[in-house]
């Protein structure tokens, strides 16, 4: 049984329509991915980033009613809520997020909380925070392997062959 040579195994090329589906399909997936980063992840990442920390009060303003898993038996409630704080200044703030229910906080509980002092309706609460975490961190997996498997379709392309 004769081994094969690393380098020569490097250097298959596939047939170009495949190369060219494979190639624009890891553009395609890539230019979502930064669309994805820009609509949903980098105005978070400002507020998480640039705002200033504080204690809030979560005080549940409307019940949405159970959630879409309650036929699964977990019977969960839903409810928005609105988030009170003190600003930089000590003036009182109350901030809801209209139209998003959800069953991360319960009536009155205190949560830490970042704001933009110059926009107090840009705001992150660290459950919010915590999901924020996750699903960056699995946007920079994909990316990253989706990044990497684009520079093994390109590198043949760029690499001159020695002769």
């Amino acid at each position: 049984m004769a081994l094969v040579n690393k380098r020569q195994t490097a250097n298959i090329l596939l047939p170009r329509s495949i190369h060219l589906f494979l190639t624009g399909g890891c553009i395609l997936i890539l230019l979502i991915l930064l669309g994805l980063a820009g609509w949903l992840g980098v105005p978070p990442w400002l507020v998480r980033i640039g705002g200033v920390e504080t204690g809030a009060v979560a005080k549940e303003v409307a019940s949405c009613g159970a959630d879409d898993y309650a036929t699964q038996g977990d019977n969960a409630t839903t409810a928005i809520f609105a988030f009170q704080f003190s600003d930089q200044q000590g003036k009182a703030v109350r901030e809801t997020r209209e139209g998003v229910c959800n069953n991360l906080y319960t009536n009155g509980e205190h949560i830490s909380l970042w704001y933009m002092p110059q926009n107090p309706q840009s705001f992150l609460t660290d459950q919010e925070a915590l999901w924020l975490y996750v699903f960056s961190g699995i946007w920079l997996c994909i990316t990253a392997l989706m990044s990497r498997f684009l520079w093994l379709l390109l590198r043949p392309l760029l690499t001159i062959p020695a002769r």
